[in-house]
């Protein structure tokens, strides 16, 4: 899954990942995997350490 602030070139906004997360949950699923495509950009971390992984855990 790749993240952006703004959703450009077909990568997900933080809101939109957490959408797709809740959906899932909605169906019964518990737990999510994802491969983090651009883990060599400190900006995708910084979303998913500050927003994704934070928000997700309330889901």
């Amino acid at each position: 899954m790749r993240l952006s602030r703004d959703g450009r070139n077909g990568t997900y906004t933080p809101e939109t990942a957490l959408e797709l997360f809740s959906g899932y949950g909605g169906l019964g699923f518990t737990h999510a995997n994802c491969i983090i495509s651009d883990m060599h950009d400190p900006g995708t971390l910084e979303l998913w350490g500050e927003w994704v992984i934070p928000a997700a855990k309330r889901l």
